[in-house]
């Protein structure tokens, strides 16, 4: 089995670089994380990984971050753990760059996921002309390959219905091809993909 390609992803706000590729360890398909991120920046907001463990190791620079309401300073060297289910966000608060490598695993679709996230974040607000409901619609329906609608995520379905429903209640409806849009936040490739 073949290791898949990354997919680099860059906010341009904040200057967080992530590559994503998808391994194959100890037998079991996990996201390989390799990040950084200037010195005073924010990384990403609060969020859960339902269905995925995260750990990642310190390189260089310092990680500082919230995990379920705990505070957290890692150093070069270091680890830090994040179970599924965790509500977490991190951010440098150092003078160096941050730059960490980790893996999350289960891998179901978080890379696909985190594709639209930076999609949406790079956007800004609006674009176009319409609404956040809409991209938030799209963002939280993108975490999943099922129906949108049938996200087993609780958090991402009470987004989706809410956001769908101010969506209807102001005449705006989601593209296909705006910033996390499904077609447009499709990963790297997937191990299985190439064995093709």
């Amino acid at each position: 089995m073949t290791d898949a390609p990354s997919l680099i992803l860059e906010n341009r706000h904040t200057g967080e670089r992530l590559a994503l590729r998808r391994v194959v360890q100890d037998g079991a398909v996990c996201l390989e994380l390799k990040g950084s991120l200037p010195p005073h920046h924010q990384g990403p907001p609060m969020h859960i990984h339902f269905v995925e463990d995260e750990v990642l190791h310190i390189k260089s620079g310092t990680l500082s971050a919230v995990i379920d309401g705990r505070p957290l300073t890692v150093g070069p060297g270091a680890s830090a753990s994040i179970p599924r289910g965790a509500a977490h966000r991190w951010w440098n608060a150092g003078d160096e760059p941050l730059v960490l490598e980790g893996y999350a695993r289960p891998v179901v679709d978080v890379d696909r996921y985190v594709q639209a996230v930076f999609e949406v974040m790079n956007a800004g607000y609006l674009r176009a002309g319409l609404r956040c409901s809409t991209w938030l619609m799209w963002l939280c329906g993108t975490g999943t390959r099922k129906p949108r609608s049938s996200c087993r995520d609780p958090f991402k379905r009470c987004c989706f219905r809410c956001s769908s429903r101010s969506a209807r209640c102001s005449g705006d409806t989601a593209g296909t091809t705006g910033p996390g849009a499904q077609r447009t936040a499709l990963g790297p490739p997937t191990v299985e993909d190439l064995d093709r």
